[in-house]
């Protein structure tokens, strides 16, 4: 993948063919944002879901997030369009082991399906391997969370275990599968 990388005062905008990843800021706690919070198809997996989000609640969820200085948060933008479709989160990021958990949320279900996902997280994984010298990167998905399997298995991260009935969906206990890519993966 072809990607830049651009240094803000706070952050880094990453930019590959269709997208750019750029730092949340607080205009971005918006009406659209707040539906997404809201939406429980969006965040089926998600402990988002158990709260009801308010412009207010994201405005404070994004001040809190963007002042942790082992967070990176970017907004997922298109670039033909400028149209904001997700989110994505590095972090925390742990300086002493070199390693991050990840987070992405494409907001917008119009833009599900169509390898987004895949595009941001290769940026990110060659953001936080080359520019932040990150060992390695984590992440979780609920077993039954197809699409974020497919996803991470799509982007060769690794399964290293299973946390058993880990998360809870109503009146079941779903396991989550813990992945990992090493900077010598990549």
């Amino acid at each position: 993948m072809n990607a830049t990388y651009t240094t803000t005062t706070a952050r880094s905008v990453l930019t590959s063919e269709r997208l750019v990843l750029r730092p949340v800021t607080i205009a971005d706690a918006t009406e659209q944002y707040v539906r997404w919070l809201n939406d429980t198809t969006v965040h089926r997996y998600s402990e988002y879901r158990f709260v009801t989000h308010t412009i207010e609640s994201a405005r404070a969820y994004v001040e809190r997030v963007c002042a942790d200085e082992h967070v990176h948060f970017f907004a997922i933008v298109t670039r033909e369009g400028k149209r904001h479709i997700g989110n994505m989160k590095l972090g925390p990021i742990h300086p002493h082991h070199e390693r991050a958990s990840f987070g992405i949320m494409i907001g917008e279900r119009d833009a599900w399906g169509r390898g987004y996902a895949t595009e941001a997280l290769a940026l990110l994984e060659q953001y936080a391997f080359t520019a932040l010298g990150l060992h390695k990167l984590t992440a979780g998905a609920v077993a039954e969370n197809a699409g974020s399997i497919r996803l991470l298995e799509k982007r060769g991260f690794t399964r290293e275990g299973v946390q058993r009935e880990h998360f809870r969906d109503g009146d079941r206990f779903l396991d989550v599968v813990a992945f990992g890519k090493l900077r010598s993966d990549a």
